[in-house]
Order: structure tokens, then C-alpha cells, then sequence
């Protein structure tokens, strides 16, 4: 792996990978007249998403947007959009969004996960602990990896994944994303290499 081709495909997927700023509360859209005295604090949460086309369609994890009350995307100028949630898979673990401004966002190029080999060089970009567009490179460590009761075969790669990279993309060395990053598996909750990735090819999910 050379660092000019990693360096590319940072490049080229820096307006195609964005951060999702989640809210949850339930007095989110209330008039303080509305929330009353007694009001439920507003939470933050961070995610990460992958833009699929020119409108703002945003793949992404289901678990990162699940109890979030406000789904906002971070463009690149650093300002924040509002979503649309246009459906979830809870099984798959996938959701779909739609930014209300896409100016700025790039979709990204699907690539094909069946024909990426163990042991290839593969890039992750997501959003970990909030840090937009980080970039980690590593190997495809396996695949058909099995870590839930849901059925899918995930991608597992020793690329760098942390808490906010999740919905964020694996890309091969040709920028083209061939899984989504779901998970880490570790006994702290840090990374260790033991990361995982929905494949971009894999079985239909009905997203409603």
C-alpha cells in the first residue's frame, strides 16, 4: 500500500463521507410553553453517513440514528443540515436519510465487496469521538464474518474503527466503498483491529 494511493482516496471521498449530529430530548420542537417546568435534557450524539447521490441521500447504520429526536449533517464549510429519515432496517442495521441541502456533498462510488480479496488494502473514513473525515488504512482481514444473530456476513478489517464511525465507509484503493463500518469487538470498547463492515453487496433490505 502506498501512501499516495491512500492519500487519493482521502482526497477524492472527503465531501462523500459526512458527520451526522444526532439530537435526543423529548422536549426537542417544543415551545418552552410546550416543555413546561419540567423538561427532558437534550442529548448529542455523533455518527457518521455516506452520501449516494446528488439530492442528499445519506446510507448509514441504523443504531446511530434509533433514538435521535434531530438527524443534522455536517457539510464541509462546517455548517449544519437538516434530515429526513426515509427509512430503517433495525435487522440490517441500516437506515437511509435525506439532507434538505446537499450543496457541497459528493456521492460516493459504489464498488463491488464480493470481488475484494482477503489481504487487500482497504481505507476506512468515518467520524470517531466527533473528528470529521478521519482516515484510517489497513487490510481486509476476513469476510463472512458472523458477530450478531442477524444473518449478515460481515467484512472484518484491521483499519482503525472508534465510537462515531459508525455509518462511515470502507473504501478500496480505487475510492469506491465496499462496506459501511457497523462495529469494533473488543473488551474495553477501544479499538484493538478488530473492526466490521456491512458489506455493500449483500442481500435487499426493506428500508421503511
Amino acid at each position: 500500500m502506498t501512501t499516495d494511493a491512500v492519500s487519493r482516496v482521502a482526497s477524492d471521498r472527503q465531501h462523500s463521507v459526512v458527520l451526522l449530529h444526532l439530537l435526543t430530548g423529548a422536549s426537542l420542537g417544543q415551545s418552552p410553553a410546550q416543555r413546561g417546568l419540567l423538561t427532558e435534557p437534550v442529548r448529542e450524539g455523533i455518527g457518521s453517513g455516506i452520501v449516494l447521490d446528488n439530492r442528499g441521500l445519506i446510507l448509514t447504520n441504523a443504531h446511530v440514528i434509533e433514538s435521535a429526536g434531530e438527524i443534522h449533517v455536517r457539510r464541509p464549510d462546517g455548517t449544519d443540515v437538516a434530515t429526513t429519515l426515509v427509512g430503517s432496517d433495525p435487522e440490517a442495521d441500516l437506515a437511509l436519510l435525506r439532507a434538505l441541502d446537499a450543496t457541497g456533498l459528493t456521492p460516493a462510488v459504489l464498488g463491488d465487496s464480493d470481488r475484494v480479496s482477503v489481504g487487500s488494502y482497504v481505507v476506512a473514513i468515518g467520524s470517531p469521538l466527533g473528528l470529521h473525515h478521519t482516515v484510517t488504512a489497513g487490510v481486509l482481514s476476513a469476510r463472512g464474518r458472523q458477530i450478531d444473530t442477524t444473518g449478515v456476513e460481515f467484512l472484518q478489517t484491521d483499519a482503525a474503527v472508534n465510537p462515531g464511525s459508525s455509518g462511515g465507509a470502507l473504501l478500496d484503493l480505487s475510492g469506491r466503498v465496499i462496506g459501511v463500518l457497523t462495529a469494533l469487538m473488543s473488551s474495553g470498547g477501544e479499538n484493538v483491529g478488530l473492526n466490521f463492515a456491512i458489506p455493500i453487496i449483500t442481500k435487499s433490505y426493506r428500508l421503511d
